[in-house]
């Protein structure tokens, strides 16, 4: 039986390569077990940086294209080159490479050639393309050296929490070595610019394991305009200081910095730092990191192996930023994120949800959250919350807010157990808040704040957001002081798209007002995103009208529950059971419309 998947296709292109394109291909012995056909092919045109490169045809070829590779230490040499020597060329399948092979294999050499061989003797176009990529070439560069046989045990993960820098910042190392470990190598290294400690850093989100080492990181800002490649990037600890004190106009100094580190030895014989040659590295983790752009690329710095009043080895080392700028916007939109960073959110409920809701503002950036709910977590729970059974017996407020400070970098999160009414009574005070967000659907949650809103909670807008019986409807309410939420809670009367009381929605079980009403995880999550975009923007803009936001099935939907309900003229009469429409309203018209 063939490996190909689609024979026909390859044996067109086998037929075409070992016959009118054997002058310069050259079919390459296949083993047993290869699931590839290869062809070693020559390139002596004039000017080509290679001879020869390998024709790689796959199992799923035509539908995964052919590959070609070029000897792989051209990787960091030649731009599009991967470690294994694959080149990258981008290609992608088109339908006709179904019914012409031979095309899709003669258009991938032509490409390889015109826009990477012919390129390439362009030493300027080169530096420019192995700029335009310089992370992931930075990253194989520092795997290659890992792999060295000559390489230095460094820190296998190097976790950044980062700030703006201007030039040049000090930062700290927290440094987590496994405990029996022989070549007491750094299994992760957490870094922290400005204030913040690493230690509580690693702590909160799971990476303090093993034994805690300390030590000191620098931040140097490179201008964005300085072409960072393989063929500029420092290569030495000699190089790296150069390139410091040229961006930093002879202000700083690698060498300097060890020094007031007191990482100079103290044996007489040491030659003095004036003379910038020699200095003895202490064994306190050290690490140097450049900005350039939103981009990090670090140096570890160690004791020479060949003596310690020799200069200090620079091991390039991969960095992955984990502060929230980057973890939650990739440094895109920051004014919005910044400004949601200095918001105070209450949110009262955390059930089906409210937990989803409570996420999506955690990752959209809010700083400060505060959780009420008196509920402990369930294994009933499990199918439609975002807590699992890991969670089982916990109070869902604390379980909840234990989750996002673990998950989520940047935020303030609390969880308080308790009644809403009675917590707000005893710890809200007027504009404490920026907003609180009614998720618990309780009637009488929504009575009291309607009575003490603004003793309690000043002049902030208040949202509630609930759901229908089977996720029928999903309705927010925003709401400011000047237009509040009625004492009379008229949710079931005025809000509400049906009337539910001649059918039984409600599963009943055999315990003191106890059940529930049956709907499915990709229900409640699709109304937790309705509503958080609601919020998100009452955050972002504010509320200038109090409003009224629904999100409602089709009447195909409620015909679907084969139970009598009676339904509004609002609810959509065309579309199928999962269809539905989007309302915004004014507050104002929907307390008046019967």
């Amino acid at each position: 039986m063939s490996v190909f998947r689609f024979p026909d296709a390859v044996h067109a292109v086998e037929s075409w390569l070992d016959g009118p394109a054997s002058s310069f291909a050259t079919k390459l012995k296949r083993s047993s077990t290869s699931k590839t056909l290869e062809w070693e092919l020559e390139l002596h045109e004039q000017g080509y940086p290679v001879e020869r490169a390998r024709l790689r045809i796959g199992a799923l070829f035509p539908a995964v294209p052919c590959e070609l590779y070029v000897a792989a230490e051209l990787c960091l040499q030649l731009p599009h080159v991967e470690e294994d020597g694959r080149v990258c060329l981008d290609e992608e399948c088109q339908p006709v490479d179904f019914e012409q092979p031979v095309a899709a294999v003669i258009r991938a050499i032509s490409r390889f050639k015109t826009e990477l061989l012919q390129r390439s003797s362009n030493v300027e176009w080169r530096e420019k393309e192995l700029h335009s990529e310089r992370l992931s070439y930075w990253n194989r560069f520092c795997d290659q050296r890992q792999k060295s046989p000559r390489g230095r045990p460094r820190p296998r993960t190097t976790l950044v929490s980062m700030a703006e820098v201007d030039g040049w910042a000090e930062g700290e190392i927290a440094a987590f070595i496994p405990k029996g470990s022989r070549d007491r190598r750094i299994q992760t290294q957490v870094v922290t610019l400005g204030s913040a400690d690493p230690v509580e850093l690693a702590n909160q989100h799971g990476f303090s394991s093993g034994t805690l080492v300390k030590g000191s990181a620098v931040f140097v800002r490179v201008p964005e305009e300085f072409r960072w490649s393989p063929l500029t990037w420092p290569q030495s600890f000699l190089a790296l200081e150069q390139l410091v004190r040229a961006v930093t106009a002879s202000q700083h100094s690698i060498a300097e910095w060890l020094s007031d580190k007191g990482w100079v030895a103290d044996s007489e014989d040491t030659p003095k730092r004036s003379k910038g040659e020699k200095i003895a590295v202490g064994t306190r983790p050290l690490l140097v990191v450049l900005c350039h752009g939103n981009e990090l690329y670090g140096y570890q710095i160690a004791p020479s192996v060949v003596s310690l009043v020799t200069l200090p080895h620079a091991a390039p080392i991969k960095l992955m930023r984990v502060d929230p700028t980057w973890s939650l916007t990739r440094d895109y939109s920051t004014s919005t994120f910044n400004k949601r960073q200095g918001k105070r959110v209450l949110v009262l409920g955390t059930g089906s949800l409210g937990s989803s809701v409570i996420d999506v503002l955690a990752r959209a950036g809010i700083g400060t959250i505060d959780i009420v709910d008196s509920q402990v977590f369930g294994p009933e729970n499990v199918s439609r919350h975002l807590l699992g059974i890991s969670s089982i017996l916990k109070g869902k407020a604390v379980a909840m807010a234990a989750r996002i400070k673990k998950e989520i970098p940047g935020v303030e999160v609390r969880g308080y157990p308790g009644d809403a009414r009675a917590w707000c009574a005893e710890n809200c005070t007027p504009n404490k808040y920026d907003l609180v967000i009614d998720v618990t659907a309780e009637s009488s949650v929504r009575i009291f704040l309607a009575h003490v809103r603004t003793a309690l909670l000043g002049d902030i807008p208040v949202i509630h957001a609930w759901v229908e019986p089977h996720c029928a409807a999903t309705h927010v309410v925003a709401t400011e002081t000047s237009e509040p939420w009625p004492p009379s809670d008229p949710a079931v009367a005025r809000v509400n798209v049906a009337d539910y009381s001649a059918a039984q929605m409600r599963i009943n079980l055999p315990a003191c007002s106890e059940g529930f009403h049956p709907y499915g995880s990709a229900d409640i999550l699709q109304a937790a995103g309705f509503s958080a975009e609601r919020i998100l923007d009452v955050l972002d803009n504010g509320l200038a009208k109090s409003t009224v936001w629904s999100l409602v099935r089709s009447q195909a939907f409620f015909d679907s529950l084969g139970v009598p309900i009676t339904t509004k003229a609002i609810v959509p009469s065309q579309g199928g059971p999962r269809g539905g429409v989007m309302l915004t309203r004014l507050l104002t018209d929907v307390l008046q419309d019967v």
